[in-house]
């Protein structure tokens, strides 16, 4: 009685051990950007957030089961149509000493591996680049849907979160009254092409 016990212990533990894997449909999708937002966050005073829309948007995914290049991720936002809720803030994050949006106009996820964690969860491991600046950066993703479901479905929604320091990417104005870091969270629809 004991050894079976065993045997379903180690059963359980080699079967939570093992990586999620998925069969993924091979395609593109893009992304539906009226049902499409990224937005992000910062400290403002020690004592409240600061959100910022990105309403202008693009992206697209492309999954292929073979090769080392088989997942491409992209999320590119329009930094010159950022709202921060008033005209003097708008133009304040638009200027040099923030987004310096009229030199950089774009600011952009390029998203290279995928890595799942679980049925409705993964990583995806890329590079943000902002002011001209590429960073790695790493998206905690999550999915209302197993992966493997939306894809045969022929859509795929995501809500993605990370969190990095504006000063790396040279946004190292008003400190005292910004904070470094920035929560980014990207909500997103990619209907399959």
């Amino acid at each position: 009685m004991v050894m079976k016990h065993r045997w379903i212990a180690l059963l359980a533990g080699s079967l939570l051990a093992a990586p999620v894997q998925a069969r993924l449909p091979e395609g593109s999708y893009a992304m539906a950007a009226t049902q499409s937002r990224v937005s992000a966050s910062v400290s403002f005073f020690s004592v409240s957030q600061k959100k910022v829309a990105f309403p202008t948007l693009t992206g697209a995914v492309r999954y292929r089961a073979d090769g080392v290049d088989g997942f491409d991720l992209r999320v590119t936002v329009d930094a010159t149509q950022l709202d921060a809720g008033d005209k003097t803030d708008n133009d304040m994050l638009k200027g040099t000493d923030f987004f310096d949006a009229n030199r950089f106009r774009e600011v952009v996820f390029h998203g290279t591996r995928l890595r799942l964690t679980g049925p409705k969860s993964a990583i995806v491991d890329g590079q943000l680049s902002v002011r001209g600046v590429s960073r790695p950066l790493s998206l905690k993703v999550s999915f209302p849907q197993p992966l493997e479901t939306m894809a045969r479905q022929g859509k795929m929604d995501l809500t993605a979160t990370a969190r990095f320091r504006r000063s790396a990417y040279g946004m190292k104005a008003w400190p005292v009254v910004v904070g470094d870091k920035v929560n980014l969270t990207i909500n997103a629809r990619f209907d399959r092409q």
